[in-house]
């Protein structure tokens, strides 16, 4: 069963899943503890969290882009509030066994307009969008110098036990 819920106000009983998957979101939950707090309630004696997220360096090269046009530009970071460098010790107040499993990844991108409304999709803001010709130009000149624009992917799973 697959539920779009508030992790903060799990409407399920104590101890009624086997696993709970938390993909690439707990670090938009306003209250982590208290969303913590209810899936570790919600599990069964033996199940388990599963929780992907980003890691701080997670596709830099495009904060890096952004930041050689709009020096200025307000690039919040997730993985500050739970990412691969505290999320163990953030799902270490609830579970006894945590472990993490990173996966290696990156990105090879030869187009560039895909690259730019991908970016203009994550941060909206005039100025940025006023500098689109400004970051083509640059992806252009690494695409044409190096074959392609290179973006390195910092992702993994934290699996979180609860005890039998």
């Amino acid at each position: 069963m697959f539920i779009l819920l508030d992790a903060q106000s799990i409407p399920f009983p104590q101890a009624h899943f086997d696993l709970v998957i938390a993909n690439f979101m707990l670090y938009h939950v306003p209250d982590r503890a208290r969303a913590l707090a209810e899936i570790y309630r919600v599990l069964k004696p033996g199940g388990r969290l599963y929780a992907a997220t980003n890691g701080k360096n997670h596709m830099r090269e495009i904060d890096d882009l952004i930041r050689s046009v709009e020096p200025r530009a307000d690039l919040p970071n997730p993985a500050e509030k739970f990412g691969l460098e505290n999320g163990r010790e953030q799902l270490s107040d609830y579970f006894q066994t945590v472990t993490l499993n990173r996966f290696e990844d990156s990105l090879r991108v030869i187009e560039i307009e895909p690259l730019i409304n991908y970016i203009l999709s994550l941060q909206s803001s005039a100025e940025i969008q006023s500098r689109t010709e400004q970051m083509a130009r640059l992806i252009r000149e690494e695409i044409e110098t190096r074959g392609a624009y290179f973006i390195r992917k910092e992702v993994g799973m934290f699996t979180g036990a609860k005890p039998t």
